[in-house]
């Protein structure tokens, strides 16, 4: 029997996967229908904060003609390239104030029976975190999070803004003295120093858990009008979706080589592979949210089921067995080559291999090149430096790696 259950700071949850914050998470509603027809481990909510301004806020609703509108603008961009998808998203405010979250929104999330984790945002304003916070223990969630990685916070920022300046270590040390639950900080990506910098400074500061990672910002350009997507600020959105994944996977793996305290993986997650990705590198749980807007709620029981199917095959009867595996790699290379090998059934001679080798050998000829009279590819092992490429990006599939299972 396979055990996909989850610890996490002291917390049991059913399964690995939660719903992330995002736009799909902003109301009672959409958060309860999740919950109903995913049965994730949790749901976080969309990040609330107590600003009301016109900034890009949540919360922010703007008079129109002496009524009240939600100022909300969505853009998909990034179309199919190479079997994969791209999906940047953006939206500007959201429809419900922090009071109507604490005595409306909550009270029906809550009644999917899946655990509803508040995410908070605020200014540099220590008073909204801890006010935010101390409503998110008093409406029930088992457990709080402290967004620290927007990339859309800019100067009046509740993101990056506070983590690099050093206010995010006093927000996690006073959010910490002032509620009972455990704490979670959400990072934005990070280069592989600050990973360790930031992360061990957060687990200095208290917190339970860190998640990691907020995706970076992105956007596209219509080459007819020259004209990009109406966003953010910057008429930017965040790179969401497959894109996010490898970028997350480095935080995760760097991460948790430094800290001691549980991580909670986010980005990418669209399928059992990339969740089990995740778990590898040292997550705990994982986060799903752009793919769960484009494939639905039962996205969730989709990726469990393959997640079980995974662990049934292998013989494995819980996470905690695969967690972290690929960190007995840390810090190690290899400098033995992987010699290709060529499956002349499957060869076509289109030359892509000779191509990528041309540009990779020290010296020319390249140590790949496509036999002219039998149109395929042919190894020089002597010339061969192991690179790998040609395997990486034959179209075919027609090439494999001696010895790759066996390291």
């Amino acid at each position: 029997m396979v055990d996909i259950s989850v610890e996490l700071s002291g917390i049991k949850f059913d399964n690995s996967l939660q719903c992330g914050s995002g736009a799909s998470a902003n109301s009672g509603e959409k958060i309860k229908k999740i919950a109903i027809e995913g049965k994730p481990g949790a749901i976080v909510t969309k990040t609330i904060s107590v600003d009301m301004g016109l900034h890009w806020g949540r919360g922010s609703r703007i008079p129109v003609l002496g009524s009240w509108a939600w100022t909300g603008r969505q853009a998909e961009i990034g179309k199919k390239s190479n079997g994969k998808v791209c999906v940047v998203s953006v939206s500007r405010g959201e429809p419900f104030t922090c009071e109507e979250w604490f005595n409306l929104e909550f009270p029906i999330a809550m009644e999917g029976n899946v655990p509803v984790i508040g995410s908070a945002g605020g200014a540099a304003d220590m008073g909204q975190w801890l006010y935010l916070t101390k409503e998110f223990e008093k409406a029930g969630c088992p457990m709080v999070e402290l967004c620290f990685g927007t990339p859309h916070a800019r100067h009046w920022g509740h993101g990056a803004v506070l983590l690099y300046s050093g206010f995010a270590f006093e927000i996690v040390k006073a959010v910490k003295k002032n509620i009972d639950i455990p704490v979670i900080v959400k990072l934005p990506y990070l280069n592989e120093g600050d990973c360790v910098k930031y992360g061990k400074e957060m687990e200095r500061a208290g917190a339970d858990a860190i998640k990691a990672c907020m995706p970076v910002g992105a956007m596209s350009i219509d080459i007819e009008t020259g004209k990009p997507p109406l966003g953010i600020g910057s008429k930017c959105g965040i790179a969401g979706g497959p894109s996010h994944k490898p970028l997350a996977l480095m935080n995760i793996f760097v991460l948790a080589q430094h800290v001691s305290i549980p991580i909670i993986g986010s980005g990418g997650v669209c399928n059992g592979r990339d969740a089990l990705e995740h778990i590898m590198a040292g997550a705990t749980a994982l986060e799903i949210c752009t793919w769960m807007m484009v494939k639905g709620p039962k996205l969730f029981h989709q990726v469990n089921k393959e997640i079980i199917e995974w662990m049934e095959k292998k013989g494995y009867g819980s996470l905690e067995e695969i967690r972290g595996v690929a960190l007995k790699y840390a810090g190690k290379e290899e400098y033995d080559p992987y010699y290709p090998i060529v499956n002349e059934e499957l060869c076509s001679g289109c030359g892509q291999c000779e191509t990528v080798c041309t540009w990779v050998v020290h010296k020319l000829p390249a140590a790949i090149i496509v036999d002219k009279s039998k149109r395929k590819a042919v190894v020089n092992d002597e010339r061969c430096e192991g690179c790998g490429r040609c395997y990486a990006y034959c179209p075919e599939d027609a090439i494999t790696l001696r010895d790759w299972g066996k390291r």
